[in-house]
């Protein structure tokens, strides 16, 4: 699913935040629309929702993200981040 509901904006978000902690550079939009193989209207609109709930920040020119916030990309370990490992 990919709109602008919460899980449609996770899968959008999810599609740029994963390749970019895997290989250093987030895909572009039309590379996420044929990832996910719906048009880059449905994106666009995942992104506009996305930037709206500060998710992300959007190129003003070309729509393509400028700042992707990858928190909840990986499920964070005991000892990163304030995260302690005596659960506290």
């Amino acid at each position: 699913m990919t709109d602008a509901t919460p899980r449609g904006m996770g899968c959008v978000r999810h599609a740029f935040v994963e390749p970019l902690l895997r290989q250093g550079k987030a895909p572009t939009r039309m590379e996420v629309a044929a990832t996910l193989e719906v048009g880059v209207g449905r994106v666009d609109a995942a992104l506009a929702a996305l930037e709206a709930t500060h998710g992300v920040v959007l190129d003003p020119h070309s729509g393509e993200p400028w700042v992707l916030h990858p928190t909840r990309a990986r499920r964070p370990q005991p000892g990163s981040r304030g995260i302690r490992k005596d659960g506290g």
